[in-house]
């Protein structure tokens, strides 16, 4: 089974972004919502860069396209890591 396949277990209505499936890395969720797909920015930032965008670039791509693009209750969301100060 692939992600899609177990994704869609979970939630038939959960968004997913075309070419990106690398940087799924779970699924979130909280009380009385839906479960939706759990991306890493990071490495959606480096697909980007791979294909042949500059760090800066792909990075303002991310931000503004993708995690900016709501489409409702089904829609992704973006893990922020905490470093250690």
């Amino acid at each position: 089974m692939n992600i899609r396949e177990r994704i869609a277990e979970h939630n038939p209505q959960a968004i997913l972004i075309d070419g990106y499936d690398k940087a799924i890395i779970g699924l979130a969720s909280r009380c009385g919502g839906s479960v939706v797909v759990l991306y890493d920015p990071d490495i959606i930032v480096d697909i980007l860069h791979a294909q042949g965008m500059t760090m800066e670039d792909a990075q303002e791509y991310f931000f503004f396209n993708i995690e900016g693009a709501y489409m409702g209750e089904h829609s992704p969301v973006f893990l922020t890591r905490l470093e250690d100060e």
